[in-house]
């Protein structure tokens, strides 16, 4: 079973025995004593600015955001408590970022052909297939789960923003009321409006930092900069308007600060996130590359710290540059910036350029006439290079940065 395979079974073969399995340890006795939907009754709007769609859902439901971030859980409450019910109907409503053509002919290989039914919504602005699943538990209740694979192209937004986005629903209820929560599902639908994606912007610009020797390059109306502190190692990008969000792309020589002995990125890693809360990881550290280098990833949370800036995330990349030099990535935004600003750290960093910056020492080329007392003098200068660099005062200062921005005291820059 190929990737796309994958992700299309987990939300659509998986979701009939999530039902089940939720069923049967709950009473089998189902009140449905509710409204169906119809236009008067689609009172609230479910409305996420992280998630990039809203649709229209009645009162009698209430709706929080899936676990993954890409849609809406809608559940009926219990008419009686006036609280959802675990037992009670269930939708989910999820964008995918996968073509519309390719989850269907996914979902043809895995569900078979048979089982998919042309559907289009009650106001004819999308179509697609629906897929009904019935499972009998062990009482004899009946449970259905339909779902559908919806194409969301929409004359609002242009078909090709839509291309590589598909809607997939799936509607679970008691088999003798599943066409009354149907009638509501594509009353919702007809609502569903979907936001215009987040597109990396165009990396027209470029920044050299020639104390540290890296390049990147950057959006076009992003504004770059060297920090003056410490020691100019610092590349700085932030996006336009009235944001507190930044991008530090640091240089840091792997050399420990105290011996100024050769250590690995892990262990730079370690010194820089070892003081960090485990729980405070939202994206754990793993394997990551961009412009031909490779390290770790990850992001963390940090709280405010009472300077009213409000929490936010930091995503923080390691980078080996060479053997022994490295970059530290730190964006640093709002939990609802952070995705925007991560994709756009990946881009400017698969365009990291490195050149070493050549010492005086490495540029004395010895003449033919240099004595042996003159060559024996150079060779010393030579090896003493690696000592000279990691002072304590330098390597504080090119580490500064990166050590404190994930701490919990981390506040952005302007």
């Amino acid at each position: 079973m190929n990737k796309l395979s994958t992700q299309v079974v987990a939300f659509l073969v998986l979701a009939a025995v999530t039902l089940v399995g939720v069923l049967v340890v709950t009473n089998s006795d189902i009140d449905t004593t509710v409204k169906t939907a119809d236009a008067s009754v689609l009172a609230l709007n479910a409305n996420d600015s992280s998630i990039d769609f809203s649709i229209s859902y009645p009162s009698e439901w209430q709706v929080a955001p899936s676990s993954d971030g890409s849609g809406y859980v809608f559940m009926l409450k219990d008419p009686l408590k006036g609280v959802a019910d675990e037992a009670q109907p269930q939708i989910q409503i999820a964008l995918q970022n996968l073509p519309y053509a390719d989850t269907l002919a996914s979902a043809q290989s895995d569900l078979g052909a048979d089982s998919l039914v042309a559907y289009d919504t009650i106001d004819n602005r999308r179509n697609g297939v629906r897929y009904t699943n019935t499972n009998a538990l062990d009482n004899g209740q009946q449970v259905v789960a339909e779902i559908t694979i919806l194409n969301p192209v929409d004359q609002s937004v242009s078909p090709a923003v839509e291309e590589n986005r598909t809607v997939i629903v799936r509607l679970s209820a008691d088999s003798n009321h599943i066409g009354d929560y149907r009638q509501t599902l594509d009353l919702m639908l007809t609502t569903l409006k979907l936001g215009e994606p987040f597109r990396v912007p165009e990396l027209a610009q470029s920044i050299n930092n020639p104390t540290s020797g890296i390049t990147v390059n950057y959006p076009a109306d992003w504004t770059g900069s060297i920090d003056p502190a410490p020691n100019d190692t610092i590349i700085r990008i932030v996006p336009p308007g009235d944001t507190n969000d930044v991008l530090r792309i640091a240089y840091v020589p792997l050399l420990d600060q105290t011996t100024g002995t050769p250590i690995t990125l892990s262990d730079l890693e370690n010194q820089i996130l070892g003081s960090v809360d485990p729980s405070s990881f939202v994206q754990q550290m793993a394997l990551y590359s961009a412009g031909g280098y490779s390290g770790d990833a990850g992001a963390i949370s940090v709280p405010d710290n009472g300077s009213g800036s409000g929490d936010s995330v930091v995503y923080v990349v390691f980078l080996q540059l060479s053997d022994g030099d490295a970059a530290v990535a730190l964006a640093q935004a709002s939990p609802t910036n952070i995705v925007e600003l991560q994709q756009v750290t990946d881009a400017i960093l698969q365009t990291i350029q490195f050149v070493a910056l050549a010492t005086p020492e490495a540029t004395e080329a010895p003449t033919e006439e240099a004595t042996p007392a003159a060559e024996e003098t150079a060779t010393p200068e030579a090896t003493e290079l690696p000592t000279e660099a990691p002072t304590t005062e330098a390597t504080e200062a090119a580490t500064e940065a990166p050590t404190e921005a994930p701490t919990v005291e981390a506040t952005p820059a302007n």
